[in-house]
C-alpha cells in the first residue's frame, strides 16, 4: 500500500512539479520583464529628471538675467524723455551691483528718447541715446555706441527684439577680443505697441560652461549644452564650444535629438555615445528662456546595471520559491493521497481475496465438494479524524466485518453438511449390506420350501425328516423376519439422517441468503464510498474558486506594488525607501499568485485521482454484484441439495414401508410353516394340504426376494447421490 501510495505520489508531484516550474517561470520571467520594464523606466525617468533638473539650473540663469534686462525695459517705456545722465547713472548702479555681467546697456531708436539732435556730438555723432558699461580688467568702462559706425539692424540683439516685439536670448558667440563665450539677454522697449529701443545685458558663459561641465550623470557619463540651432555651448571635444554644431558629427541616429532640440521638446533614444562608440542613453531638456537644451549622455551599462541586478535576484527568488513549492507540494499530496490509498488498498483486497475466495467456497460446494476451507484475509483500517474518508474507512470497516462473519458461516454450514453426508452414507452402506442378507435369506427360504414341496412327493420316506425340515424352515423364516426388521429399522434411520441434511441444507441456503445480504452491503457501502468521494471533489472545487480569488487578489496587489514602485522610481532619493516596501509587497503578491496557482493545480490533480477512486469503487461494486451472483447460484445448489434429499428421504421411507410388507410376510411364512409343522405330524391324513401350502412359502419367498432387490436397488441409489459429496 504505501508503495503504491508513493508512486501515486510521486505521479502527482512530477505532474505538478512541471506546471508547478513551468508557472513559476513563466511569473518569474514575467515577474523579471515587468520589473526590469519598470526598472528601465524608472532609469529613463531618472535621466530625464535630471536633464530636467539640470536645465533647470540654466534656466534660472537665463532667466535671472532676462528679467534684468526686463526691468529696464519696462522702466525706459514708461519714460517717454528724461535725463539721460541719470538713466546712464542707473545702469551704471547695474553694472557695480551684478558684476558678473560683462556689459549693460540701453539702444534707442533715433529720438526715442528726447530729440537727438540736442545731443549731437556730446557722446556720439547722431546725438542716438545709446548708454554702455562694460567691465575690462576689473574696471568699469563707458562706451556709447551710434549706429554711424555700426548698423543695428545687422545685430541679432537689436533685430531679433525688434521684430519679434519679444525677450530674446541671443545665441552664444565668442568676444573676437578675449575669446570668451558671450550671450546677450534684450528686452524690446515698448510703449504701447511703438519699439522704442532695446535693454540688454551681456553675459560671459564661463560659469555656466563650469557648471555643465562639471555635471556627471551617473559613474562615467557627462552633459553639454547646444543652441536651438545645434551650436556647441560646451562640448567634450576642445575646441569644439561656440563653433561646431551637432551636424559637425555626421550621426544619422542623432538626428531625432536635433530635430527635438530645434522645436524646443524634451526627448531620449538609446544610441552610441555622440563623442564616443559605447551603448549610451542621450537625453535632452530644453532651457528656457533661451532655445537651449542640456543633454545628457549615460553609458547604458552603467544605467542598467540596477535592472541586472534586479533580474538576476527574481530569478534567484524563483528558483528558491520553486524548490520550497515542490517540497510543500510532495507534503500536502503524500498526507492527503495516504488516507485515500489505504482506503482503495482494502477495497481492491476485498476483491481480489476474499470475495472471490467465498465465492470459488460456494462454488464448490455447489459442486459437491465440501473439502475446499475459505478464511478471511483483509484487516480493518484505523480510522483517523470525522471527514469524508474517515466516514468511508468506517463503512469499509463494517464490510470486512460482515465478510468475515459470512466466512465463518460458510465454514459452519461446510463442516455440518460434511458430517451429515458422512452420516447418510454410512446408513445407506448398512441398509445396502441388511438388503443382501435379506436377498440371501430369501433365496434360502425358497430352497427350503422346494425341499418341502419336493419332500412332499416323498412323505413316506418319514415323518420325522419331514418334521426337521419344516423347522428348519421355520428357523430360516424367523431369520427373514428378523433381517426385514433391521431393514425397516436402517431404512428409517436413513429417511431421519435425511431430514437432518435437508435441515442441513436449508441453513446452508439460509447462509447463503446472509452472504448475499453481505454482497448488497458491500455494494452500498461502495457507493457510500463514491457519495463520499464525490463530497471531497466537491470540496476540492471549492478549493479551486478560493485559490483563483487569491490569484486576483495576488493579481492586483501586484499591480498596486508596480505602480506603487514606479512612482517612488519617480521621487528618486527620497522614494527609495518606498520602494524597497513596494518591492517586497511586489514579491509577497507574486509568491501568493504563485502558491493560489499551485493550490489550484494541486486541486485539479486530487479532482482526477478522486475521478480515478471512483472508477476503482465501482469497480470494486461490480465486482461484488458478481460475487452476490455466484452466492445466489450456490443457493439455488443448496435448495437442489435440499431437494435431492427429500428424493432420498422418501425413497428410504419406501424401502422402510417394503421392509414392513416383507415382515408381514415373512410372520405368515411363520405360520404357514407352523401350519405345515402341525400337517406334517398328521403328514398321512393332510399331505395334499402340506404341498399346497409348501406351493405358498414358495411364491412368499419369490416376493420377499424380489422385494430385499428392490430395497438393495434403493440404497445403492441413496450411495449414489452420497458419493457426490467429497468429504
Amino acid at each position: 500500500m504505501r508503495l503504491l501510495s508513493r508512486s501515486l505520489s510521486a505521479k502527482i508531484v512530477v505532474a505538478i512539479a512541471a506546471v508547478t516550474a513551468l508557472a513559476i517561470g513563466a511569473l518569474t520571467w514575467l515577474a523579471v520583464t515587468r520589473a526590469a520594464d519598470a526598472q528601465r523606466s524608472a532609469v529613463h525617468q531618472s535621466l530625464g529628471d535630471l536633464a530636467e533638473q539640470r536645465a533647470g539650473d540654466v534656466s534660472r540663469t537665463n532667466v535671472k538675467y532676462s528679467e534684468i534686462a526686463g526691468a529696464m525695459a519696462a522702466q525706459a517705456a514708461t519714460v517717454p524723455s528724461a535725463d539721460r545722465t541719470t538713466f546712464k547713472q542707473l545702469i551704471q548702479g547695474i553694472s557695480k551691483t551684478h558684476n558678473e555681467l560683462n556689459g549693460v546697456y540701453y539702444q534707442f531708436e533715433h529720438d526715442q528718447f528726447g530729440k537727438d539732435a540736442d545731443y549731437a556730438g556730446q557722446e556720439t555723432p547722431t546725438g542716438m541715446f545709446a548708454p554702455y558699461w562694460y567691465w575690462e580688467e576689473g574696471k568699469l568702462v563707458y562706451a556709447p555706441a551710434d549706429d554711424s559706425e555700426d548698423p543695428l539692424d545687422g545685430n541679432d540683439w537689436w533685430a531679433v527684439p525688434k521684430t519679434t516685439l519679444t525677450q530674446a536670448v541671443i545665441d552664444p558667440y565668442v568676444d573676437p577680443n578675449n575669446g570668451v563665450m558671450m550671450t546677450s539677454y534684450v528686452h524690446p522697449i515698448l510703449t504701447g505697441k511703438t519699439f522704442r529701443g532695446v535693454a540688454g545685458v551681456d553675459y560671459a558663459l564661463s560659469d555656466v560652461q563650469k557648471f555643465v561641465g562639471g555635471l556627471k550623470v551617473l559613474d562615467s557619463g557627462y552633459s553639454f549644452l547646444v543652441t536651438g540651432g545645434g551650436k556647441f555651448i560646451t562640448a567634450e571635444k576642445k575646441g569644439w564650444a561656440g563653433k561646431a554644431t551637432l551636424a559637425r558629427l555626421k550621426r544619422d541616429d542623432l538626428e531625432p535629438m536635433r530635430k527635438a532640440i530645434a522645436a524646443g521638446k524634451p526627448g531620449q533614444i538609446e544610441a552610441a555615445d555622440p563623442f564616443g562608440d559605447a551603448a549610451s542613453i542621450v537625453t535632452w531638456a530644453p532651457v528656457d528662456p533661451g532655445g537651449w537644451a542640456l543633454v545628457t549622455v549615460a553609458p547604458r551599462d552603467e544605467a542598467m546595471a540596477p535592472v541586472t541586478e534586479l533580474r538576476n535576484r527574481l530569478l534567484l527568488i524563483g528558483a528558491i520559491a520553486l524548490i520550497v513549492t515542490l517540497g510543500v507540494l510532495a507534503f500536502l499530496i503524500n498526507r492527503l493521497l495516504a488516507p485515500l490509498g489505504a482506503l482503495v488498498e482494502r477495497l481492491r483486497a476485498l476483491a481480489r481475496d476474499d470475495a472471490p475466495e467465498l465465492a470459488a467456497g460456494l462454488t464448490a460446494m455447489a459442486d459437491g465438494d465440501l473439502t475446499r476451507e475459505v478464511a478471511p484475509s483483509t484487516e480493518p483500517l484505523h480510522v483517523r479524524g470525522q471527514d469524508g474518508v474517515a466516514i468511508a474507512t468506517i463503512a469499509l470497516n463494517d464490510v470486512i466485518e460482515r465478510t468475515r462473519e459470512a466466512t465463518e458461516a460458510y465454514e459452519q454450514t461446510r463442516a455440518g453438511l460434511a458430517a451429515m453426508v458422512g452420516d447418510v452414507a454410512e446408513g445407506a452402506a448398512q441398509v445396502a449390506g441388511t438388503s443382501q442378507q435379506v436377498a440371501g435369506t430369501s433365496a434360502q427360504a425358497g430352497t427350503s420350501a422346494e425341499e418341502i414341496a419336493g419332500a412332499m412327493t416323498d412323505v413316506a420316506r418319514g415323518a420325522e425328516r419331514q418334521v426337521e425340515m419344516i423347522h428348519s424352515a421355520n428357523a430360516g423364516a424367523g431369520r427373514v423376519a428378523d433381517a426385514v426388521r433391521d431393514s425397516a429399522t436402517h431404512a428409517q434411520a436413513t429417511a431421519d439422517a435425511a431430514r437432518s441434511a435437508r435441515d442441513l441444507a436449508q441453513d446452508g441456503a439460509a447462509r447463503a441468503a446472509e452472504a448475499t445480504a453481505a454482497m448488497e452491503q458491500v455494494r452500498e457501502v461502495s457507493a457510500a464510498v463514491e457519495q463520499a468521494i464525490a463530497a471531497l471533489a466537491d470540496r476540492s472545487g471549492k478549493i479551486s474558486g478560493i485559490a483563483e480569488a487569491i490569484t486576483g487578489i495576488a493579481k492586483q496587489t501586484n499591480l498596486l506594488a508596480l505602480n506603487a514602485a514606479i512612482e517612488a522610481a519617480r521621487a528618486g532619493d527620497q522614494g527609495r525607501g518606498f520602494a524597497v516596501v513596494a518591492e517586497q509587497v511586489r514579491v509577497l503578491a507574486a509568491e501568493v499568485q504563485e502558491a493560489a496557482a499551485a493550490i489550484g493545480e494541486l486541486t485539479e490533480a486530487i479532482e482526477s485521482e478522486t475521478a480515478h477512486t471512483v472508477e476503482t469503487v465501482s469497480a470494486g461494486s461490480e465486482r461484488a454484484d458478481a460475487s452476490a451472483l455466484v452466492v445466489t447460484e450456490a443457493q439455488q445448489a443448496f435448495a437442489a441439495i435440499a431437494a435431492a434429499i427429500d428424493d432420498v428421504t422418501a425413497r428410504a421411507q419406501e424401502i422402510s414401508a417394503v421392509a414392513e410388507r416383507v415382515a408381514v410376510d415373512t410372520e405368515a411364512v411363520q405360520r404357514d410353516i407352523a401350519e405345515v409343522a402341525a400337517v406334517a405330524e398328521q403328514s398321512s391324513a393332510s399331505s395334499e394340504q402340506v404341498s399346497a401350502s409348501a406351493h405358498e412359502s414358495t411364491d412368499a419367498t419369490r416376493q420377499i426376494a424380489g422385494a430385499a432387490e428392490r430395497l438393495t436397488g434403493a440404497a445403492t441409489n441413496l450411495d449414489s447421490l452420497v458419493s457426490r459429496f467429497r468429504r
